[in-house]
């Protein structure tokens, strides 16, 4: 009786799942467990009769029936997110879900700030997906998305919030341990800690200008895992200044190279051209310029 009712039963799990191809991570977004996501499926699948998923120990991907499905279930989402939103210009307050993905080493500054946000909008419950791959708004059922680096789309709108710069950073043990390097070119004798992104190549290093090629034994494909790294005294690791700002003050970490231009980036809150004025897209936006114009 309860599906006849709320046909969308179990669907933003199976869309979670779709678009992760885990359910670990599909749970920890909704904020519940993988079993419960497993089991919400499973009962989807049985409502429709067909095999949307198929899974191994080791993975998850889409069958055919589900890939269709997936298609049709998030045009009907976004349907819905629309209507939701049109309601919400009417009234002319912020409500509804707030769906944002930002990038992974942005957590740590759009966390603090989305909270606040919806202590002080109460009809707002929010749905925050760490992603550092490019949001398709015309597919995806995302309100903001928060993204390191040049937007270059037409059918969208930046706005940006923060413009961090590069710097090199490592523990006081390893530069006592290895010393710490003069010029640039130094680093080819020392441990670097390189963030690679996955299906990336390998990348030098960008200092002065000039392209460093720098090697170590350790590299990762998530930010906050360089800062672990430095801090665990693996080597030196290059990374954006808010994310090491009160290690640095506290002396766990020292800045390598103060002297050269590690060159710098812009943090952006992005959002659909056809969005603009949806109440709640509008407020985030605000308290979040005013949230990260104090980042230093």
């Amino acid at each position: 009786m309860v599906d006849n009712i709320d046909p969308f039963t179990g669907i933003v799990p199976f869309l979670r799942v779709a678009e992760t191809l885990s359910f670990r991570r599909s749970a920890e977004s909704l904020g519940v467990t993988p079993a419960a996501v497993s089991r919400t499926i499973q009962r989807l699948e049985e409502r429709v009769g067909a095999r949307l998923l198929e899974r191994t120990t080791r993975s998850v991907r889409l069958t055919s029936e589900g890939a269709q499905f997936a298609l049709r279930c998030r045009e009907a989402h976004a349907q819905m997110r629309i209507a939701e939103g049109e309601l919400s210009v009417a009234r002319g307050v912020p409500q509804g879900t707030l769906s944002v993905s930002s990038s992974q080493i942005l957590a740590p500054l759009v966390t603090p700030a989305l909270s606040r946000f919806l202590v002080r909008h109460p009809a707002v419950r929010a749905d925050l997906r760490l992603s550092d791959r490019v949001v398709r708004f015309a597919e995806e059922d995302v309100d903001v998305a928060l993204r390191v680096g040049a937007v270059d789309d037409p059918d969208v709108v930046a706005h940006a919030l923060l413009r961090p710069r590069w710097v090199l950073v490592a523990s006081p043990a390893y530069l006592a341990r290895r010393g710490a390097p003069r010029v640039p070119e130094d680093l080819a004798t020392h441990a670097c800690v390189r963030f690679i992104p996955p299906r990336a190549r390998r990348r030098p290093w960008t200092l002065d200008g000039r392209a460093i090629a720098v090697t170590g034994p350790l590299d990762v494909d998530r930010g906050d895992v360089l800062v672990t790294a430095a801090l665990s005294d693996a080597g030196i690791a290059r990374v954006l200044d808010f994310m090491v700002s009160a290690e640095l003050r506290d002396g766990r970490l020292v800045e390598v190279l103060p002297g050269v231009d590690g060159g710098g980036t812009i943090v952006s809150a992005v959002h659909s051209a056809s969005r603009r004025s949806v109440p709640r897209i509008r407020a985030f936006l605000a308290l979040l310029r005013d949230e990260l114009s104090r980042v230093r």
